[in-house]
């Protein structure tokens, strides 16, 4: 028995019994082999139409007032209502399968009641939630790890998911037509707010624990932590560890360039953890090597740890890259991290860069959109984005956005010894469960201690950078981002030349204050070779000119800080610029490089700095 929606003669709306899909008492004919009932015809047409069969299809089945009867034990297959007689299979049976009871669509009826019930009977088999989005359709999010999410956004999925959760009966003039919602109803209804409020709203799908607003561990199953925290989290509660001996042991297996390197390396992994924090405000972790198989794309799994990194080949232009990034989180919704695999320099051109990139990496809800992979679709931005290179140096947009890390290997890849085994293929999988409870161990620490940020550290970023690097302080790490501005000249050409030039300066013992006006700096330009990268091309051919274009690139960076080094020092510098009579009649503009701080270059036969210390934690 079901009920379905007829109306009165005073328009209002009757609940009328329907006997085996039937409003009211019509005759029916029922087999007794226990087929389902169909209704007795008067017309060899109607009946095969209410068998799903178009008129004149089959004339086999035009010839008989009854449908052919189906045997009960479900000998074809039509009517195994549980799925007894089914093979195992490693994904759960749909609960079409066991449920007899029958949900009606009147496709003469009004579309807002039929949205409605459907939404309602839906949104009962759990499985099933809305997208952020207003009218962004459906996503399936089911706990059984072998179902990976799947968005629903067309007619097909729709129809899939409803055969597959409920018996639905489409009926035209109160006599069955079909099982199947015709492509344009399905397409409006997954646009409708009708249909949609039916399902609990979902932000992120994960299938490994991350953080809540108040910085809880989601647990197994539908978190609802507000706006943007509404997590379906498919996998086993979190385990906290209080060692970080594992995450250790792999990262002094890395050859990472600095201490800071390391450290940015780890606050890269946590970032992952806490992805659905700070939506578009999150670092661009770049890795960077000195030469091929230096092991970025192992430093990019241990960053990525269990959760989803969909690694994307970069593409020199923008819109094949949005496409690329658009396909991948269609098909992967539970993409954690995008790797931009291997950036490579374009021809002519002196560091990478790309809008797109930079617009996603900034972006708290980006569109995702690109021609041929449907409609447009927006996403809270809870990614972490790593772009990897060799030699290649980044834009002053994206380095200005980044979380430099950089690996730096000597010697012949193949006489190498990590002291681990193969770091990428056998050392990770084997221990990310170890290093994900470690990682979790740190945030613990660090919310237990009143989560306090870091305000030293410098970067546009500064909620997510500060919450990062306070965490790292906590377990002993204190070189987070201390190669940020080192790293950002070195990846900016003008600024690495002007580096070069302040140190130069300092390296010639200079005893004077260090002001100098434009014409002097340009001198100094044109004997460093310098000319090419500071002085623009109109510029270049006159001493006036280059006197000019000194003092606007001058001009352009002072106040800000930039490397270099001598023979003996690495120098951290900031640029000056002053109007003043220095000794003479008339003010002008004279320019110097301050040293900030100096450190001496170690000897190679020197000890081995320690990169990092951790301090063990208190238990």
């Amino acid at each position: 028995m079901t009920t379905t929606v007829a109306q009165d003669d005073s328009g209002g709306e009757l609940d009328v019994p329907v006997q085996n899909g039937l409003a009211g008492g019509s005759d029916t004919h029922t087999d007794t082999t226990g087929a389902v009932p169909v209704p007795a015809t008067t017309d060899a047409a109607e009946a095969a139409n209410g068998n799903g069969l178009e008129e004149g299809d089959g004339g086999a089945a035009a010839k008989h007032d009854d449908p052919p009867v189906v045997p009960a034990d479900g000998a074809n297959g039509a009517n195994n209502v549980n799925g007894a007689d089914m093979p195992p299979s490693e994904f759960p049976r749909p609960s079409a399968l066991a449920d007899e009871n029958k949900v009606i669509w009147a496709e003469d009826g009004i579309a807002a009641e039929s949205y409605v019930a459907i939404g309602k009977a839906l949104a009962k088999t759990g499985d099933l939630y809305r997208t952020s989005s207003y009218g962004g359709g459906l996503l399936l999010a089911s706990p059984a790890p072998t179902v990976p999410p799947t968005p629903i956004s067309s007619a097909t999925a729709l129809n899939a998911a409803i055969t597959e959760r409920i018996r639905l009966e489409v009926q035209r003039n109160g006599k069955p037509k079909g099982s199947l919602i015709s492509s344009g109803q399905a397409n409006v209804m997954l646009r409708s707010e009708l249909f949609l409020q039916h399902f609990r709203t979902i932000d992120t799908v994960t299938k490994t624990p991350i953080y809540l607003p108040d910085f809880t561990l989601s647990k197994p199953g539908y978190n609802d932590g507000g706006v943007g925290h509404r997590i379906f989290f498919a996998g086993k509660p979190a385990v906290i560890s209080q060692s970080t001996d594992t995450i250790r042991r792999f990262l002094d297996s890395m050859p990472f360039a600095t201490a800071a390197d390391l450290a940015n390396a780890l606050g890269a992994a946590l970032m992952v953890l806490l992805r659905n924090f700070w939506p578009g405000a999150k670092m661009l972790a770049s890795i960077m090597g000195n030469k091929s198989h230096t092991g970025k794309t192992t430093c990019a799994t241990f960053i990525a740890g269990r959760s989803r990194m969909t690694a994307v080949v970069y593409e020199r232009t923008d819109w094949a890259l949005h496409r690329a990034v658009v396909g991948a989180l269609r098909h992967h919704p539970d993409t954690a991290v995008i790797n931009i695999d291997n950036a490579r320099l374009d021809r002519g051109s002196s560091f990478i860069e790309s809008g797109f990139i930079e617009q996603f990496v900034t972006e708290p809800e980006p569109l995702l959109f690109a021609t041929g992979s449907g409609g447009p679709t927006s996403r809270r931005n809870d990614l972490v984005v790593i772009i990897t290179t060799n030699f290649g140096v980044l834009s002053a947009d994206l380095a200005n956005r980044a979380l430099p890390i950089y690996l730096e290997l000597a010697g012949n890849i193949e006489d190498l010894r990590s002291g681990i085994p193969n770091p990428r293929l056998v050392f990770l999988p084997a221990h990310a469960e170890a290093i994900e409870s470690e990682l979790h161990g740190m945030i613990h620490r660090w919310v237990a201690e009143g989560c306090p940020r870091d305000i030293t550290v410098k970067h546009p970023f500064g909620p997510c950078a500060q919450a990062i690097g306070g965490i790292l302080q906590v377990s002993g790490y204190t070189d987070f981002l201390k190669n940020y501005s080192q790293q950002k000249t070195v990846d900016d050409p003008i600024r690495k030349a002007i580096g070069i030039l302040g140190a130069a300066h300092h390296a010639s013992a200079q005893t004077d204050d260090g002001w100098a006006p434009a014409a002097e700096w340009a001198r100094r330009v044109a004997q460093l070779g310098l000319v090419k990268v500071l002085i623009g091309e109109a510029d270049r051919d006159s001493e006036a000119g280059r006197e000019r274009g000194v003092g606007v690139v001058l001009t352009a960076h002072r106040d800000e800080t930039v490397t270099g080094q001598t023979d003996s020092d690495h120098l951290v510098m900031r640029v000056q610029r002053a109007r003043r009579r220095f000794g003479t009649n008339q003010p002008h503009t004279r320019y110097r490089f301050a040293v900030i701080s100096k450190a001496a270059i170690p000897a190679d036969d020197d000890p081995s700095p320690v990169l990092a210390k951790a301090k063990e934690p208190v238990t």
